[in-house]
């Protein structure tokens, strides 16, 4: 059998840079609106601001992240009692999934920050950074930069953007894990394993379940524990458990949180999911973590 070649496909594909600032208004600071044919963030480090964007309103208090897309029209107001600092950068990137950030505040997480601080880092050791300079067109480049410097930017740059947009679009990810591979011989719980798979966020009550196959309570109930040995409950909470130790041991939640796994899962509180993780496996998930994450040892690379 021959390699196959796996193409890399790109969902955020920045291409220019175009400007790095750092802020720090004064107290009744106001922009005048303006508006460009590339793409601007704005994070909130310290303090609070509020922005109109194409005549919509936003106000956002530190730690907090908002994009301007090409063309639209954006200002910023600061408080009489604030003087906050923000990061501002501009680039350009045609990708659709950008469309995703157009006009909408995001609270950054802790893993987040971290990648915008690397990304100014990377930013400084290569460009002459300029400080409350909001009239600077272009950056002026260090003589001695280090190897591959514009290209760590772009990665940077672009882990920060897919890393937000993954987190933003988690519940709408969801996939079911199983641990068994068979197919029951039965058409009807077949489906009704495929409908109650298709949404972990959500638990499917037995009302959908009846109105979708068209059977009553009663025989859906007996006929799915005739054929499975589980109750519809039972097998459902086994394939959130499932689900989160899958999560779980490839890190795919944000920060590692069992509180958010556990909304997504649609848990009715991180005690309940607690409860129920700890009776299917004998471990609460923090423990579980440090159960797998022990045996995870990797051949360093060369």
């Amino acid at each position: 059998m021959k390699y196959v070649k796996q193409k890399l496909k790109t969902l955020i594909d920045v291409t220019d840079l175009i400007t790095v600032h750092y802020f720090e208004f004064s107290k009744n600071f106001q922009d005048v609106p303006e508006q460009h044919d590339f793409w601007e963030l704005h994070y909130l480090d310290k303090g609070n601001a509020d922005y109109l964007i194409d005549n919509q309103s936003f106000s956002l208090k530190q730690g907090q992240m908002i994009f301007f897309k090409p063309l639209t029209d954006h200002q910023i107001f600061v408080d009489k009692d604030d003087t906050p600092n923000v990061c501002v950068i501009s680039f350009s990137c045609n990708s659709k999934a950008m469309n995703f950030f157009a006009a909408k505040p995001f609270q950054l997480t802790a893993d987040q920050k971290l990648i915008l601080r690397r990304f100014l880092d990377e930013a400084n050791m290569n460009y002459h950074i300029p400080y409350m300079q909001p009239e600077l067109k272009k950056l002026m480049r260090k003589k001695d930069p280090p190897i591959a410097g514009l290209q760590m930017l772009k990665i940077r740059l672009e882990l920060l953007l897919i890393d937000m947009y993954r987190s933003n679009n988690f519940t709408t990810n969801i996939m079911p894990f199983l641990t068994f591979n068979e197919e029951y011989n039965d058409d009807l719980v077949n489906k009704i394993i495929s409908f109650i798979s298709s949404d972990l966020s959500s638990n499917v009550c037995l009302n959908k379940l009846c109105a979708q196959f068209g059977y009553s309570k009663t025989y859906i109930c007996n006929h799915f524990k005739k054929v499975t040995n589980k109750t519809i409950f039972n097998f459902l909470i086994e394939l959130k458990i499932n689900t989160a130790k899958y999560f779980i041991r490839t890190s795919a939640l944000p920060n590692g949180s069992y509180s958010q796994l556990s909304d997504l899962l649609g848990f009715s509180s991180s005690s309940h999911f607690f409860h129920q993780f700890k009776k299917q496996t004998g471990l609460t998930p923090s423990e579980y973590s440090k159960s797998v994450k022990q045996y995870d040892s990797h051949p360093p690379i060369i």
